[in-house]
């Protein structure tokens, strides 16, 4: 009877490590694959699309400045759109983490925080000109 009951506590123990494992991993591929954290798509793009419009349309030099300054309005808020995204898939991975933490023993735990330092290493060698995390 103890033995059964040993046996239990240790496999439901590790069930969960694995679990927490398996979503550390989940979550980690996730975002280390997100499209934000590679070259901005609107990176030069009030210069590209008022080129487009000015060989589209045949913008008149009064048109120009305007436009121009309407479009590197729209650029800035991509930009800070795109900063935004990054810091909440950030918290959003911080969360689970913490919530994974709350499932794991005090040793798994250890392990647990060692290997999101290691993928936040690796991460930071990726991206390099992006500040590392506290």
């Amino acid at each position: 009877m103890n033995f059964s009951r040993n046996f239990k506590i240790g496999f439901s123990l590790c069930a969960i490590f694995a679990a927490g494992v398996v979503i550390g991993a989940i979550l980690t591929k996730q975002y280390s694959r997100q499209e934000p954290m590679r070259r901005p798509p609107f990176d030069n793009w009030s210069t590209k699309t008022m080129q487009l419009l000015q060989g589209k349309l045949n913008l008149s030099a009064e048109q120009q400045p305007k436009i121009k300054a309407i479009l590197e309005d729209t650029e800035k808020e991509f930009q800070a759109r795109h900063c935004q995204e990054v810091i909440e898939r950030g918290q959003i991975v911080e969360r689970a983490q913490q919530r994974v933490d709350q499932e794991l023993t005090p040793e798994q735990r250890k392990l647990h925080s060692d290997l999101i330092a290691e993928f936040r290493a690796k991460d930071r060698a990726r991206h390099k000109s992006f500040p590392p995390r506290p």
